[in-house]
């Protein structure tokens, strides 16, 4: 589905988040992972259209970094490709954010926790909201 622009088939796509995305993402950029998903998990539960793979993409990218944190590989790799396959639903830019970045951010994340010096990944990258 990777795509430019948001499509006529993601109307909310155009949209700007709503306040509780963009609290969660706030929550995500600060690192607090399980918070941000505590937030998203509402988020996504209360929106019926295709912007809900945002919402849990962005969750699930979360917790993945959570489990790198907690030193669990096998969960952050797990969670890792669920988040991907959301982005992959979407769009290059939903909402305001780059989902073509978080797909690389999937990716490459992906790479660095097959190297044998995965557990010294301490950073994390930021979720811009352009608008």
């Amino acid at each position: 589905m990777p795509d430019s622009a948001p499509s006529t088939a993601f109307p909310c796509c155009f949209q700007a988040p709503p306040p509780r995305v963009r609290e969660g993402v706030a929550l995500f950029n600060r690192g607090a992972f399980f918070e941000c998903h505590e937030v998203l998990e509402d988020a996504w539960r209360e929106e019926p259209g295709p912007c809900r793979f945002l919402y849990q993409g962005i969750l699930q990218l979360g917790v993945a970094f959570y489990h790198i944190q907690q030193g669990n590989r096998p969960g952050a790799l797990k969670v890792l490709k669920r988040a991907a396959a959301k982005f992959d639903r979407l769009p290059d830019r939903c909402q305001e954010v780059d989902v073509a970045r978080l797909r690389w951010v999937c990716e490459s994340y992906g790479e660095r926790l097959g190297r044998a010096d995965w557990a010294s990944i301490k950073d994390f990258p930021r979720i811009e909201i352009e608008g």
